[in-house]
């Protein structure tokens, strides 16, 4: 009996175990976020597809440097009317015959173009990982919006229920001294519209809360309707150091992903008119083959026939080539490609330029918002102190009829704000901080 109940609870509660195993998971830090994100996420997932392909493709263009070696085997049968090989007659006799061969051939001079296609693969394959970088950190700032986005909206959501709570107490209170007469009707009316534009607030809050869950849960390939339990980073916004934006130019400028892929289309864009010039060049190939058949047919003097060996050595054929070819005229082909190499260096030159700029500007926007941030900071907190007090002082004078209920809400909504956007700034300089790691230092595997 007490087996079978064993196993009755083990198969019939088993499933309830685990569900409730997988709907608890630890607290997830933001890099917790973004490590998975890059392990989801098809962007970050072809990134990097694409990266392996670039590898493939340079070590491809080494090993072009081979020569080319084709051996070649052949047999055949002949029936109905044919030639013999021996008389040189057509008979009907059927025979087989087969033969071997191969052939090598090695590029001499070609203007170096298997070389530059090593340097220019080279280059693609490097391009292509500081592409798979930019890439990497698109998911990571997308993950950081919408990471900080839902611990605001939780924030947000905790002091609209708060200011709920508020608003159903001062409803109570209004309720009793409307039914004692100490108040009129009019107050009962008020009391009521706060409480549900207090109620609207909530639920509102929750249903974008709702949503920005679902946006986090989705590039984390997870189900829409799971719950994260988000950790909160513990850095002070008000021991915060501001970074200088010239200072993070000079020690970051020449690593950032977006100046070297413009470094390496301007050096692409040199090598190519390079390679313009050096088409016009003569080049040279060398080649040399060997061949040999056999046939049933072939008889010797005794009117035998011949061995397979035999005729394999008695009809091999070898021979060697060395051949040159020179571009006279190719309908301006040649030189039209050269003048559009020269106009791709330029346009590459002044991509170069714009990017320095932009990166500058990017590094100075960061800078400004991490600033503005701690400021605002420090300003809403003493704002958030002064709030607090004034919320006490009305409820008191509220208690003792020294305030109206006007009075009491202006300072529960002026608390309400001054809480939210000391929440704000603090949200905002954790994900202008974390965004600009990521953009200096790129997200590591």
């Amino acid at each position: 009996m007490k087996l079978r109940y064993g196993i009755f609870c083990a198969v019939f509660l088993f499933p309830f175990a685990l569900s409730a195993q997988k709907g608890t998971r630890a607290p997830m830090s933001l890099e917790d976020c973004v490590a998975l994100a890059m392990q989801k996420d098809v962007r970050a997932i072809n990134a990097k597809l694409n990266t392996e392909m670039g590898r493939l493709d340079y070590r491809q263009s080494k090993l072009n440097l081979l020569p080319s070696v084709n051996p070649s085997i052949g047999a055949g049968y002949s029936f109905g009317k044919t030639i013999n090989p021996t008389t040189n007659e057509f008979e009907t006799k059927r025979y087989g015959s087969g033969s071997v061969g191969a052939s090598a051939s090695v590029p001499v001079f070609n203007g170096f173009r298997k070389f530059r296609s090593i340097s220019l693969s080279r280059l693609t394959y490097r391009r292509g990982k500081l592409s798979e970088r930019q890439t990497r950190y698109s998911v990571a700032e997308q993950v950081t919006r919408l990471f900080f986005d839902v611990l605001y909206q939780e924030e947000y959501l905790s002091l609209s229920q708060w200011r709920m709570e508020q608003s159903e107490l001062n409803r109570k209170t209004v309720e009793k001294k409307v039914k004692l007469g100490l108040m009129a009707e009019s107050e009962m009316s008020e009391a009521l519209a706060q409480w549900e534009e207090a109620n609207l607030t909530v639920f509102r809050a929750e249903q974008s809360l709702e949503e920005k869950r679902r946006s986090l849960n989705r590039i984390l390939d997870m189900e829409p309707e799971e719950k994260l339990n988000l950790k909160k980073p513990e850095d002070d916004p008000a021991q915060a150091s501001i970074p200088d934006p010239e200072a993070l130019f000079d020690t970051y400028g020449n690593t950032l992903a977006d100046a070297r892929i413009s470094t390496l289309d301007l050096e692409t864009a040199k090598k190519e008119l390079t390679a313009s010039w050096m088409s016009l060049l003569p080049n040279l190939s060398f080649s040399a083959s060997y061949s040999s058949n056999f046939s049933d047919k072939r008889l010797n003097e005794n009117g035998n026939t011949m061995g397979i060996l035999t005729q394999m050595d008695h009809n091999a054929g070898q021979s060697i080539r060395l051949s040159m070819g020179v571009p006279l005229f190719s309908a301006g082909s040649r030189y039209t490609s050269l003048r559009k190499n020269r106009l791709r260096v330029i346009r590459a030159e002044n991509t170069l330029k714009d990017t320095d700029r932009s990166e500058r500007e990017a590094l100075a926007k960061y800078c400004r918002t991490i600033k503005r941030s701690v400021a605002e900071f420090e300003l809403n907190r003493r704002r958030v102190m002064v709030a607090e007090l004034a919320f006490k002082t009305a409820s008191k004078k509220y208690e003792r009829g020294l305030a109206d209920l006007y009075e009491l809400q202006a300072t529960r909504n002026r608390l309400a704000q001054a809480r939210l956007d000391l929440v704000r700034n603090r949200f905002d300089y954790w994900q202008g901080t974390r965004t600009l790691d990521y953009y200096l230092y790129g997200v590591l595997e």
